[in-house]
């Protein structure tokens, strides 16, 4: 077993000792229930860990972002790149981080279909500057432009 397990069973230890007397039974359905909600934070923590870089060119656009991407760079060099923002119902709470890495051509992030970004269709980049993006489940909006 390895320290970090460790700690998580001697924690797991500790929380079960606050329990009232159980049954073995309850005890059982009780354990039971705390294995398969690790099972799900592992899982939710495995689907951000798998999100990851992706690098836009012209020869790309339009491009419409995946939920397992995570940081968009755009690349304008040999001309404009529009990425396209996934359904906020698809990726509920995400968030987006896009870069405008490279070149003097357009960027341009566009909300999917009729989906806005605070309001509006589209936001236009600029090389060198990035946005941060995240939805509420019916729109998106720009927490940060850097």
């Amino acid at each position: 077993m390895t320290d970090t397990t460790q700690r998580y069973v001697f924690d797991l230890d500790l929380s079960l000792g606050f329990l009232p007397e159980l049954e073995d039974r309850d005890l059982h359905d009780a354990l039971l229930a705390i294995h398969n909600t690790l099972e799900q934070l592992a899982e939710e923590l495995q689907k951000v860990k798998d999100r990851d870089t992706v690098v836009v060119t012209n020869a790309d656009s339009p491009y419409t972002i995946l939920p397992t991407d995570k940081f968009i760079k755009l690349d304008t060099s040999a001309g404009a790149v529009t990425v396209i923002l996934p359904p906020v119902a698809d990726v509920e709470d995400y968030t987006y981080y896009i870069k405008h890495v490279v070149g003097g051509s357009a960027g341009t992030i566009d909300g999917d279909g009729a989906e806005t970004i605070d309001g509006a269709a589209t936001l236009a980049t600029a090389a060198g500057n990035g946005n941060i993006l995240k939805n509420d489940g019916t729109e998106w909006f720009i927490l940060a432009s850097i």
